[in-house]
């Protein structure tokens, strides 16, 4: 199975900050909210206090990337005005 990069811009529930929107990139071979919810589990253990989103809207774009590609996930928080 290929891997491929999914993009989402301005997800709302992304942090718990004010300005809870943000953008979300992951990199995997299978579904994307299973790669993020085992990370966030990793991060901030079971009971974490961090959200979980639990429905991914659709990506904004989808690459398909090189299967050599690590599995990876990257978070940009919304700063916000502040």
């Amino acid at each position: 199975m290929s891997k491929k990069l999914y993009i989402y811009n301005q997800i709302d529930g992304l942090t718990t900050s004010y300005h809870d929107g943000g953008s979300l990139v992951i990199i995997t071979a299978g579904d994307p909210q299973i790669a993020l919810d085992a990370s966030r589990r990793k991060a901030y253990g079971k009971y974490g206090d961090e959200p979980f989103l639990t429905n991914l809207p659709e990506p904004d774009r989808v690459v398909v990337v090189a299967d050599a590609t690590e599995e990876e996930i990257f978070e940009f928080p919304d700063s916000g005005c502040c």
